[in-house]
């Protein structure tokens, strides 16, 4: 049977196309409550703007956790026909051919030099022979990744984290910067300093300004991710959700999660990290499910919840060569989704069988052009409610008057989305887009 690595190819699969579905659900679901029609669509009782942010987090679980811990450049791959050696992350001492000669690039009849490296090498092995019974490699100071045989016996080789390379603590805390930072505060300042004053315009019944200094606040305020200031004093006093974002309130756990993925990677031997990761799932699912009826929004709550959900994610990284990728394991997964959304207990019981439908869909749906190039899907999600609230003051009244009924909550939603568009678009290409770009200034530790 396929295993979920083999199905899954990291450059072409529809992952991006899944997530900017899910982006379009947060919108939607937000429609409901912005407009006053009432609670938004759910599912069994959990609202489909929830299941599109688990979703979320379920997927990033799986990408984060291949960007943490896969292999790094400095390590080579086993050349054809070359057995590699059992180990992983250690660089393997020369053969004695090796150590007597190095040949340089050529004929063969070329005279072989003896190289500086050789020569040192030479020196360490008369001081430390090579253990007997173990066959060195042929080349001299690589280090060398496990042959898929090597894979197959022992594939816990594969689910160790790379602790040395590029992806070292601190470079991956810089590029997960780079990915959520600029473009959140870019739509801290945009409503401070543009969306705010244009509903002012919008709305006569608003003060004639909001306050700029409760404009500054917001910014500053929420500068850790963490929102602990919703609104702006003057501004969507007729609003009925007198907020500008809530859909920035789960970044806050998602950098949380970064934040213990690296950690963990960086401080567990590298033997006992599956055991350990499989062990935190374990106990945020367990957790989630004891302190919670699978509903409530506390901030603990969200964050077990959340955890179990990204962690999932992580877990089915780790395992993703020995997991099955199979049809009827999609639909098994999505009936045990369905049976816990029944029970009421989404959010505890939800992540691992939704992450494994999640990432399924992703392997065998033919929509990986979808957001191949340009993946809008985080700025349709920050920019989404406020879009959402200007239109509302743009067009209620204008609606109102022609009609003398409500805008349909369906036009209502699908002019949501259009909107919102264009603000992805130019968050994409302005800040995320140029952003990632400074990926190459990340920190490059050295190697123990």
């Amino acid at each position: 049977m396929t295993s979920l690595d083999a199905a899954f190819d990291p450059k072409r699969n529809s992952l991006n196309a899944l997530r900017l579905v899910l982006a379009v659900l947060v919108i939607v679901s937000h429609a409901w409550i912005i407009g006053g029609y009432g609670y938004p669509p759910a599912i069994m009782g959990v609202d489909i703007g929830m299941f599109a942010v688990c979703g979320f987090f379920a997927i990033s679980g799986y990408l984060i956790a291949r960007s943490r811990l896969s292999a790094t450049p400095a390590i080579s791959a086993t050349p054809a026909g070359r057995a590699a050696p059992p180990h992983l992350g250690r660089v393997s001492r020369p053969s004695q051919a090796d150590l007597q000669t190095e040949p340089q690039p050529g004929s063969k009849d070329r005279p072989a030099v003896v190289s500086t490296r050789a020569q040192k090498a030479r020196a360490r092995l008369d001081q430390r022979k090579f253990p007997a019974g173990r066959a060195a490699p042929p080349h001299l100071g690589r280090v060398s990744r496990p042959s898929q045989a090597d894979l197959e016996t022992r594939p816990d080789l594969e689910t160790r984290p790379d602790l040395e390379g590029r992806h070292a603590l601190a470079a991956f805390l810089f590029r997960r910067f780079l990915r959520i930072y600029p473009a959140f505060l870019t739509v801290l300042i945009v409503t401070a300093v543009i969306f705010a004053p244009l509903s002012t315009l919008l709305a006569p019944t608003d003060t004639p300004a909001p306050s700029y200094p409760s404009a500054a606040s917001y910014v500053f305020a929420n500068l850790s991710l963490h929102i602990t200031q919703w609104s702006i004093d003057g501004t969507l006093l007729t609003a009925r959700i007198p907020t500008w974002n809530i859909p920035l309130w789960s970044l806050v756990f998602e950098a949380l999660c970064y934040l213990a993925l690296g950690v963990l990677a960086s401080v567990v031997p590298r033997r006992f990290f599956t055991h350990v990761t499989v062990a935190l799932f374990a106990a945020l699912t367990l957790a989630a499910l004891l302190t919670t009826d699978g509903r409530t929004a506390g901030f603990t709550d969200n964050l077990l919840a959340l955890g179990a959900f990204f962690f999932a994610g992580v877990v089915l990284y780790l395992f993703r060569r020995r997991m099955p990728s199979s049809a009827p394991i999609a639909l098994i997964a999505a009936g045990v989704v369905l049976l816990v959304l029944a029970l009421g207990y989404f959010k505890p019981l939800a992540a691992f069988p939704l992450a494994y439908l999640l990432l399924y869909l992703g392997a065998v749906l033919p929509l990986h052009r979808i957001g191949a190039r340009n993946d809008i899907s985080y700025g349709l999600y920050i920019y989404g409610f406020p879009v959402q609230q200007l239109l509302l003051l743009a067009t209620q009244g204008l609606w109102a008057s022609d009609t003398g009924e409500p805008m349909p909550v369906a036009l209502f939603a699908t002019l949501s989305v259009l909107a919102t568009i264009p603000f992805a678009l130019a968050s994409w290409f302005l800040i995320e887009r140029p952003a990632l770009s400074l990926k190459r200034f990340a920190p490059r530790p050295t190697r123990r």
